[in-house]
């Protein structure tokens, strides 16, 4: 392969391809955009899949979530993600992908903003992946389970809009290091 190989040609040896057969993966956030995307890469390898969403049923998003498990879940309540936890059998990927700037419409610089947008995007995935200790520790997937955060690049560099999104984005970094650490032992 050379350099003057038309795209197509390069892109046909750049594929990658994954064995998730038979692993249990939740992705939250996974009814839209990167979220969506990441559940068909898993489902796509193998995996059943269950994605979140905040709206009442599958039914109710524009793209296709036949494919997937749903349950509906809102990360900034404990009662709802114990819901959802004790929904699940098994789990050997969690991909902690839902988020949002600007949580209700609020202002980032209010107060209230920023805590809206580090509750949602940092303690809500902190919260779930604690709540999913025992299934995740359980896993008999080969290497064992994977907690996988989504952040930002608003964790590494300013944006005036979204403090407290680009805040907790960049206490998602650390919290994940933090995580490996106090985890890895049981891998």
């Amino acid at each position: 392969m050379s350099p003057s190989d038309p795209p197509s040609s390069t892109a046909a040896h750049n594929s990658a391809s994954f064995d998730f057969a038979g692993a249990a993966v939740l992705v939250t956030g996974g009814s839209s955009g990167i979220g969506y995307a990441i559940a068909q890469g898993f489902a796509a390898a193998g995996a059943e899949v269950i994605v979140t969403g905040t709206k009442a049923s599958a039914a109710e998003y524009a793209v296709d979530l036949d494919g997937f498990g749903y349950r509906q879940v809102e990360l900034t309540d404990a009662e709802s993600v114990d819901v959802l936890v004790a929904s699940l059998s098994a789990l050997d990927v969690l991909v902690n992908n839902a988020g949002a700037s600007l949580p209700k419409g609020l202002d980032e610089w209010s107060p209230e903003g920023f805590a809206a947008a580090v509750e949602l995007n940092l303690v809500g995935p902190m919260r779930l992946t604690t709540a999913c200790r025992r299934l995740l520790f359980a896993s008999e997937l080969s290497g064992g389970a994977s907690v996988i955060n989504m952040s930002s690049m608003t964790a590494f560099r300013a944006t005036e809009i979204v403090p407290g999104y680009g805040s907790a984005k960049a206490g998602l970094v650390t919290w994940t290091a933090n995580l490996a650490r106090r985890w890895s032992s049981r891998n």
